[in-house]
């Protein structure tokens, strides 16, 4: 559900969040109370619908049992966070962060404010690609979700602009032409 709708958690993690203990309390209080094995997983002192060891999911609580089961989750989906917690790491800037998804595939992950792209995530995508070229068979680029990529840092810009740097402000655009340009001529395996 999460996906279908791009927000960052799905509803039973967001409960996970917010407290579901909490939440099934404020539900009963407005009138519209969760659903029987919410309250019995409750009673039977499990908190979350999720079985976490640190960030990453490891079992899922089944209704029917009324245990946490192992989190059965497909071998090619790949989180970045878990990649990241598991040492994965191959640059990182402000910005964006380089990360090794494994089987020969990197990715830069953008986390500037909307995605917007600016000197920091340019500079990791142009070494990301040098990178890619010898050690790597595919560079993904990725960005949280919600918005692909917003535009260019246009605070910056209006900064600069206001400031009388035309140099500064040439020289971004230039880097960000020759970013692209590498990007869509790079050469494929």
């Amino acid at each position: 559900m999460r996906w279908g709708f791009g927000r960052e958690a799905g509803p039973f993690e967001t409960w996970d969040l917010v407290g579901v203990a909490e939440t099934a309390e404020a539900m009963k209080a407005a009138g519209f109370p969760p659903a029987a094995w919410v309250d019995a997983m409750l009673a039977t002192g499990y908190t979350t619908f999720y079985q976490y060891d640190g960030k990453i999911k490891v079992g899922v609580y089944n209704p029917a049992r009324g245990v946490y089961e192992p989190f059965q989750r497909d071998p090619s989906m790949v989180i970045l966070s878990e990649r990241k917690a598991a040492g994965k790491v191959i640059n990182k800037n402000p910005s964006a962060t380089m990360i090794d998804l494994g089987d020969g595939v990197a990715c830069v992950e953008f986390h500037t404010k909307m995605n917007a792209l600016d000197t920091d995530i340019t500079s990791l995508i142009l070494q990301a690609l040098d990178c890619a070229e010898t050690d790597f068979d595919g560079l993904v680029i990725a960005t949280r979700p919600q918005h692909f990529m917003r535009a260019a840092n246009l605070f910056v810009a209006v900064m600069a602009a206001q400031s009388g740097m035309w140099d500064q402000i040439d020289a971004e655009l230039k880097k960000v032409r020759a970013c692209t340009y590498a990007c869509a001529y790079f050469p494929s395996r």
